[in-house]
């Protein structure tokens, strides 16, 4: 059990991290064109 939510956390937390990389990219690329 308390390997499903750490998983299910570490999952979470990539998904976050790249929603982030990916709004940070479409920032630059708004702020450039």
């Amino acid at each position: 059990m308390k390997k499903t939510c750490l998983y299910l956390f570490s999952l979470h937390f990539f998904c976050s991290c790249i929603a982030i990389l990916l709004a940070h990219c479409c920032c630059i690329n708004y702020y450039h064109n």
